[in-house]
């Protein structure tokens, strides 16, 4: 499965830091399914997401992030998601208009709207959920 990962909001906090459970998350999804970042300010950029990242992460968690691939879109995040193949989104905000391409791809289930603040264990949550899958 494909993992699309946000980077702020979702691995990192509203408040600059690393999200709780980031390592132990990381260590399921790139074990398990192929990530990639789907980011607005690091697209088809690893190297400057992780150079922005690693301010942030762990070491442990960082050498995991290295793993994660690129996507490359224009104007919608959803013109980088692969609809062919099972996939979850995780991002803090989706516009109307990429939950719009999810609706039309039968695909809305699978962004996860992921609010730190509220529930500071949501990616423990999520590892196990795709632990399963």
């Amino acid at each position: 499965m494909n993992i699309y990962l946000d980077i702020d909001g979702v691995l990192i906090t509203k408040q600059g830091v690393e999200a709780n459970h980031l390592t132990n998350f990381l260590e399921v999804a790139t074990t398990w399914h192929t990530c990639h970042f789907l980011s607005t300010h690091y697209k088809g950029d690893t190297a400057h997401a992780l150079n922005s990242i690693s301010q942030v992460v762990s070491d442990e968690a960082l050498a995991l992030l290295e793993g994660v691939g690129s996507t490359n879109w224009s104007t919608l995040k959803t013109e980088a998601i692969d609809f062919n193949a099972p996939f979850i989104w995780l991002d803090d905000y989706a516009f109307h208009a990429e939950r719009e391409v999810l609706v039309e791809h039968d695909a809305l289930r699978q962004l996860i709207i992921v609010d730190l603040a509220r529930n500071t264990d949501q990616l423990l949550q999520i590892a196990n959920m795709v632990s399963s899958q």
